[in-house]
């Protein structure tokens, strides 16, 4: 199963990262179809809702802007929440709000983006 996520993921981000520019809105912030685009959005959630023993523990996501980088494997959409691991200062698992992330802005077009050239991992490896 992982496999499959990784290459389908893989193909996601190609896809987008051949629309260049056309992904970026006039205020520099990448558009939300490219930031999370629906199928990621529903692999997260996928992830969120497996039990335990049958979660893949990859980071299907990564973000990085200003001075850190997170790692998303799922997403909680009740509480519109990812979780990951993040690298600010140090590295740490946890939950960060996703539009706080969506929404943090480092200078006038200095934004968090998502890396497009991100190949999924274990969590543990970021």
């Amino acid at each position: 199963m992982s496999e499959q996520i990784i290459q389908r993921i893989n193909e996601i981000n190609q896809e987008i990262a051949m629309k260049g520019l056309r992904v970026v809105l006039p205020n520099g912030q990448q558009c939300e179809g490219a930031w999370l685009p629906d199928e990621i959005k529903q692999m997260l959630i996928d992830e969120c809702n497996r039990s335990e023993k049958e979660k893949t523990g990859l980071a299907l996501v990564k973000y990085f802007g200003g001075p850190g980088t997170w790692w998303v494997s799922e997403y909680v959409s009740e509480t519109d929440l990812f979780f990951g691991k993040a690298e600010i200062h140090f590295k740490e698992y946890g939950y960060v709000g996703r539009e706080e992330l969506r929404e943090t802005r480092f200078s006038r077009f200095l934004w968090i983006e998502r890396d497009f050239w991100f190949e999924p991992r274990p969590l543990e490896d970021c």
